[in-house]
């Protein structure tokens, strides 16, 4: 199956299917297929940095599934290699990601269904609880034991922020604390015109301890057309309706640590459709008598309930309190536009609409089109804290001392040429965070600025591990010099495991340096150099010369 090679899972597939079948077949030009398109791939993967179907539930189980299959029969050894370097560099963005209170995969999430995003049973080739599963893949051997520390040993608060798609400006950021995990996506993917995946973004993602509670909580968010909700969706034939709950937007996001803005557009809505209302939503299932709803100093005690306009909302859920403060909304009706609401699976929504009313066209939101004069502008500023710290009232009131930007240029009627920005931004406590788009152009690179530097997207940052194609990586006091490709750092808290990746392909000198240790190698097109406690393990290809090591001793050296 000859795919896109931004479709993760099965080009992952494809790879593997034709570089074994053709080895087993005996014939070499399909197995050289399988070997070629597993260059391409990691080629395209390292423009980026991780895997463009980001951190999916459950595709990225299939992918280290259908990977740890690869490298463990494949002849082939450059093959091989790269095939486990993949395999590492996946397993390590999932295991980032982990959140061992609420025994989460924290989001976003590139693809999920509705239960993996709420966490109400398993999914595929993951539990329920997903930990679990990436403990079991540890234990199997499908990933190494190193990877343990990685999750287990994590030490809060830590974000995790890796690009996924640099072509299209999507990369991803995850703050993990003590009792929640909070993810944004700076866009949701588009890559594939197609409503069983398109459709499938999760591109703001909470999960949360609850006292006395041993199933954690989510909150996520949708734009949503026509008011529908699960259960009017099939995800495929026989999948019936209750996994997929679409999102109908194109979303564009920033986040910086607790702190996040989200923007919304609809995915699709203009002169030829039909609609009856446009809003964004954002969502808090399995909603409990003790949580709370907290508006201009009162608590929300029926629903439905009409938001003032510049109101700073809270949620008071588990152990966690969520700040939502909206911006402008763009109105195309006279209805109310922010509303508090109930929904029949004992779902808590906040609805931010663009339009309600009767069903009709909208000529001005067509392009190409005569009346076209941009987007819609939906979107809204978060922040997340702990119950511990603050009452409702104190949070909201906390929020409300920083300074918001909300600046949208004039309309006019778009011929082709020109643009119209909207900027948005929030600012307190030193710190300060912003986004600018342009309503005409949605898909053109967006200003991001945070703390008054306009962001660049790396290719892996946190504080446990980093990826970079500079040639020089350091984290937590150790050093990787390598050549100028594709490379990745893990470090744990205590400095006892360290694991250095080089995805190549292009040989070159490749040193590693510890505090108290080192690790140096001649020449290496691709490899793995994992130091455990002073033991020195190197799996590398077209390595020249044996590996020599201070401080350490060379455990096992694999080459090829």
């Amino acid at each position: 199956m000859d795919v896109d090679l931004k479709y993760t899972n099965i080009v992952l597939k494809d790879i593997t299917n034709t570089s074994l079948g053709g080895e087993l077949l005996g014939d070499k030009a399909i197995a050289q297929r399988g070997y070629d398109k597993l260059k391409k791939w990691l080629a395209f993967t390292d423009k980026s940095g991780a895997a463009y179907e980001y951190n999916s539930l459950p595709y990225s189980a299939v992918a280290i599934e259908v990977l740890y299959r690869l490298q463990k029969y494949v002849k082939d050894e450059e093959t091989r290699m790269l095939a486990k370097l993949a395999l590492y560099r996946l397993g390590l963005s999932g295991a980032l990601h982990l959140h061992t209170p609420t025994k989460r995969w924290a989001g976003p999430h590139g693809r999920a269904y509705h239960n993996a995003v709420i966490g109400d049973g398993d999914t595929y080739l993951l539990e329920q609880s997903e930990i679990s599963s990436f403990r079991d893949w540890i234990t199997d051997g499908k990933l190494p034991n190193w990877m343990f520390p990685v999750f287990e040993d994590i030490q809060f608060p830590d974000q995790v922020v890796e690009t996924t798609g640099r072509e299209d400006d999507i990369y991803t950021s995850c703050f993990l604390d003590e009792n929640y995990s909070f993810g944004v996506g700076a866009r949701n993917m588009f890559n594939q015109a197609n409503r069983y995946i398109a459709w499938q973004t999760n591109v703001f993602s909470i999960h949360y301890t609850r006292p006395n509670n041993p199933q954690p909580g989510a909150i996520y968010t949708r734009y949503i057309l026509d008011d529908k909700w699960l259960g009017y969706f099939s995800a495929g034939i026989g999948r019936g309706t209750s996994g997929l709950l679409p999102d109908e937007g194109h979303f564009q996001g920033l986040q910086d640590k607790e702190r996040a803005i989200g923007l919304y557009i609809p995915y699709d809505m203009g002169a030829n459709d039909f609609y009856s209302s446009a809003k964004s939503v954002v969502a808090i299932p399995r909603w409990a008598k003790s949580d709370e709803i907290w508006v201009d100093g009162k608590q929300v005690e029926a629903y439905p309930f009409m938001v003032p306009k510049d109101k700073t909302i809270v949620f008071k859920t588990g152990d966690i309190l969520l700040g939502i403060r909206p911006f402008s909304l763009t109105n195309l009706g006279t209805a109310p536009q922010i509303v508090i609401d109930t929904k029949d699976d004992n779902t808590v929504v906040l609805e931010m609409y663009n339009y309600k009313g009767e069903a009709k066209t909208f000529w001005e939101l067509a392009w190409p089109g005569a009346f076209y004069q941009g987007e819609l502008r939906n979107g809204f500023y978060s922040e997340v804290s702990n119950t511990s710290k603050h009452t409702p009232k104190e949070f909201a009131k906390l929020i409300d001392q920083g300074s918001f930007t909300d600046k949208a240029d004039p309309k006019f009627t778009y011929t082709g040429e020109g643009n119209r920005f909207w900027k948005v931004g929030y600012q307190r406590d030193g710190r300060t965070m912003s986004l600018k788009v342009d309503l005409l152009n949605w898909f053109n690179t967006p200003e991001r600025i945070i703390n008054n530097e306009f962001y660049q997207m790396p290719m892996l940052e946190s504080n446990r591990a980093i990826q970079s194609n500079s040639g020089h990586l350091s984290l937590n006091d150790v050093e990787l010099s390598c050549g100028k490709n594709s490379a990745w750092l893990y470090v744990s808290p205590d400095q006892k495991t360290v694991v250095a990746a080089y995805h190549g392909p292009e040989p070159a000198p490749f040193k590693l340096n510890l505090k108290n240790g080192e690790v140096f190698i001649k020449s290496l097109a691709s490899g793995i150099v994992t130091w455990e406690n002073g033991k020195v393990t190197v799996d590398g290809y077209k390595m020249e010369g044996k590996p020599k090591v201070r401080g350490g001793k060379l455990k096992k050296w694999i080459h090829g």
